[in-house]
């Protein structure tokens, strides 16, 4: 890496890494290697972004005003979630985060200073090297979740990016599963393969258990309801199951909110915020947040509808005891329901007698001003301590995006909100309201 007085220890120990695992460090030196190949198969949530991130930055030389690292991912989500954890690690370098939904022209005028890390995924990536992008200085390249993306019918799309990338680019594929083959169009012959995940078994830690019911949405209430307000995902195999799912867990009293390709990009903002702050017990949602999502630690995983393959179900599991947590996966089969796969090592339950829910403890606050109007988290801390009378220790999860703001708090003390809506923030009138 060539920059100026960047301390790398410092940085992962900001963040409470003392150390890097195993795989980080194996994928950290065959990835420095001119021209690697590499393939690295490894379980969510062990830290493969910063796996291939910090590679990267030895990589990348701040001298240059052009990028020189591109990060492929299958979903805005993800792509999301990456440049987050790039910006954590307080690099000089410029990094910068494109995918669709929004205005191309934004991203075309930030391009005219180069980043170093570019962050995108794949449909965006190409139209931008269509228009003005040059990628003659790339030298390293990551698809993250590779298998995903080909799922996900951008096989089109990854070829022609390719097909612009310079000569002995290093270029790395990553995903927690072998599900599918790196095809022929990423030029990759034999490529090295790093292969942790027998390695990272989750073993004891996590509770598997299949549950046959004879009505699922009762049982699937039941089963909520026993959890009393951990958060859990509940996954669907398509948008409108998913939809009818929350509908229902709401009709009942449950604290739910729904994720899937079908919303628009706010709508799945917002329903991440609430889940991850807590105003939402339960995530409702199709395979799109099967990977990737930048999260809160799960109790429970929910296969209200089994996945087709077992490789899809082995990413919904990823969701919970990641790291050195504990975790329970459910599988629900209604009575005439064959499942595509043997559910070896999966304990036979009953359904869960359906109970009062337990409430979210939180409400999500939607804020009118975010980062481009200077508004900071301490502005909204000090903000909501001062007028609205809240103790620091009563804010909970705060996102500041680039045009508005979220926050949580207690839901006994949603009636601020009310009061709150008079006065202005930094000197700025602006919306204040609860995020439904």
């Amino acid at each position: 890496m060539k920059t100026t007085d960047y301390d790398i220890a410092a940085a992962l120990a900001s963040l409470g890494i003392s150390q890097l695992n195993d795989m980080q460090r194996a994928t950290g030196a065959a990835f420095l290697k001119p021209s690697a190949e590499l393939m690295l198969f490894s379980a969510t949530g062990s830290g493969k972004t910063l796996a291939f991130l910090l590679p990267l930055l030895d990589i990348a030389d701040e001298t240059i005003g052009a990028v020189q690292a591109l990060v492929i991912a299958p979903t805005r989500e993800l792509a999301a979630q990456i440049a987050r954890v790039a910006s954590s690690l307080g690099t000089p370098f410029k990094t910068l985060c494109c995918y669709g939904g929004h205005d191309i022209n934004i991203e075309l005028r930030s391009l005219t200073e180069p980043p170093q890390l570019l962050i995108s995924t794949p449909g965006r990536l190409l139209d931008l090297l269509q228009r003005s992008l040059s990628p003659s200085q790339v030298r390293a390249v990551v698809v993250d979740e590779y298998d995903k993306s080909l799922e996900m019918g951008f096989e089109q799309e990854m070829a022609a990016i390719f097909d612009r990338l310079p000569a002995g680019c290093r270029k790395l594929f990553t995903s927690a599963t072998e599900s599918i083959p790196i095809p022929r169009l990423a030029g990759v012959s034999q490529p090295q393969r790093l292969d942790f995940v027998s390695d990272e078994d989750k073993g004891g830690r996590l509770s598997k258990e299949f549950m046959r019911c004879r009505n699922k949405r009762d049982a699937l209430l039941g089963l909520v309801c026993s959890l009393k307000g951990l958060p859990c995902i509940v996954f669907c195999n398509y948008r409108e199951s998913a939809e009818k799912t929350v509908s229902y867990l709401r009709s009942e009293g449950v604290s739910a909110t729904l994720f899937h390709g079908g919303m628009e990009q706010h709508e799945r903002e917002r329903s991440l915020v609430k889940f991850r702050g807590g105003s939402a017990n339960v995530l409702v949602a199709t395979d799109l947040a099967a990977r990737g999502l930048d999260i809160p630690e799960l109790a429970c995983v929910v296969h209200f509808e089994p996945s087709s393959t077992v490789e899809e179900l082995i990413h919904r599991n990823g969701r919970t005891a990641r790291m050195n947590a504990h975790g329970r996966v459910v599988v629900m089969s209604g009575p005439d329901e064959v499942l595509p796969y043997d559910l070896d090592g999966y304990d036979p339950v009953g359904p869960p007698p359906v109970s009062t829910p337990t409430p979210a403890r939180f409400v999500t606050v939607y804020i009118g001003k975010g980062r481009k109007d200077k508004l900071s988290k301490g502005d909204i801390v000090g903000f909501f301590c001062v007028k609205g009378g809240l103790a620091k220790e009563e804010i909970g999860h705060i996102e500041v995006k680039d045009h508005h703001a979220f926050l949580t708090i207690p839901a006994d003390k949603s009636h601020i909100v009310t009061v709150l809506r008079g006065y202005k923030i930094k000197g700025m009138k602006t919306k204040i309201d609860l995020s439904y």
